[in-house]
Formats: structure tokens, C-alpha cells, sequence
């Protein structure tokens, strides 16, 4: 979604838009080489609700996006899915060749567009992927696999035996004096 900052009243305007999920799920695929983002998917397309204020060439935007993610559980490996809120609020001002790199990123709530127009779709996929969890789990309480044979510790226990209280691989260590 495009607007002219010029056109946006000073009262503001409410908006209400969804942001294509296939553009994001690209966006966060993991590069061919392996070095990528861990894999989520957007289930469904984001819906923004948003209030934008304009003051000349400022712009003021608040609002926020509510998401469906899957990925696999850090843990187990299951699906995990979580619906997000996420907000969003930033000031927009016109970009000036005349300003320093360390006034552009002094305030990070503060971004600068060029032009006339500004993609408010685009920002706000910058907002979303921003938020991202950096891992996701099928649910708080998840055991995880057992680390011997890899069995889903939630679906019951395995019949590994646990390694003995004092690891004697590690006894060498006790026999280290720190001055």
C-alpha cells in the first residue's frame, strides 16, 4: 500500500490492509548455501490496522499486524504455529542527501522515505520479520528428543538408561587446583 505523504490529513488516517504472505515467506526461506534465517511460514496474509498522522512532509504511523507463523520446534521438531500482534510505530521523514550517516540511524524510530510516496506495505514487512522469534516451540512445556536415540520425549519416556550421577570421563577435571 502507497501513500503521498502529502495527502495524509492532519486528523490522520485509519487503514486497514493485508500484506501478501508468498512475498514473505521468501523473504525468510534459507539461502540455497544453508547460511539463512531459520525456515517460517506465514499461514496466512498479515492484516495491518493502522492509524497514520501527517504533519507536512512527517508522518507519523502506529498501528499493528497480526500474524500466523509455523515453523519446527526448536525441541522436537514438531509443527510449532503462533499468532503474533505486532506493533508498530514509527515517524517518516523525507530523505535529505544533506544529513550525516549518524543522524539517519541516531533515532531508530525514525525512518526517512524518498519521493513523494511511501510503501507502507514494505515497512511493515521490516516490522514483522523484525519481530520473529528466534526460535519457536510446539508448546512451553516440550521435552524435547532424548539425546541418545532421538525418541519425541512428549510423546512418552524412551528405554535409554541414564548415564550414572558423575560422569567418570569428566573425573580428570576435579583434579584441577585454580590458583
Amino acid at each position: 500500500m502507497r501513500l503521498r505523504a502529502a495527502d495524509i490529513p492532519s486528523d490522520g488516517l485509519e487503514l486497514e490492509f493485508c500484506i501478501g504472505h508468498g512475498e514473505l515467506n521468501d523473504r525468510v526461506r534459507p539461502s540455497e548455501e544453508g547460511t539463512g534465517s531459520p525456515f517460517f511460514c506465514f499461514e496466512e496474509d498479515p492484516r495491518a490496522t493502522l492509524k497514520v498522522y501527517g504533519d507536512g512532509a512527517t508522518v507519523i504511523v502506529n498501528g499493528n499486524a497480526n500474524i500466523i507463523i509455523r515453523s519446527d520446534c526448536a525441541r522436537c521438531s514438531e509443527l510449532a504455529r503462533r499468532e503474533m500482534s505486532v506493533p508498530l510505530q514509527l515517524v517518516l521523514k523525507p530523505f535529505s542527501s544533506k544529513l550525516s550517516l549518524q543522524e539517519q540511524v541516531e533515532d531508530v524510530s525514525v525512518d526517512y522515505y524518498k519521493g513523494e510516496d511511501i510503501d507502507l506495505a514494505e515497512l511493515l514487512q521490516d516490522f514483522i520479520l523484525l519481530a520473529l522469534p528466534y526460535r519457536m516451540f510446539c508448546n512451553d512445556d516440550c521435552k524435547g528428543l532424548c539425546v541418545k536415540c532421538g525418541k519425541n520425549l512428549n510423546e512418552g519416556l524412551c528405554s535409554c538408561k541414564e548415564d550414572p550421577p558423575g560422569d567418570d570421563r569428566w573425573s580428570v577435571l576435579k583434579t584441577i587446583k585454580v590458583l
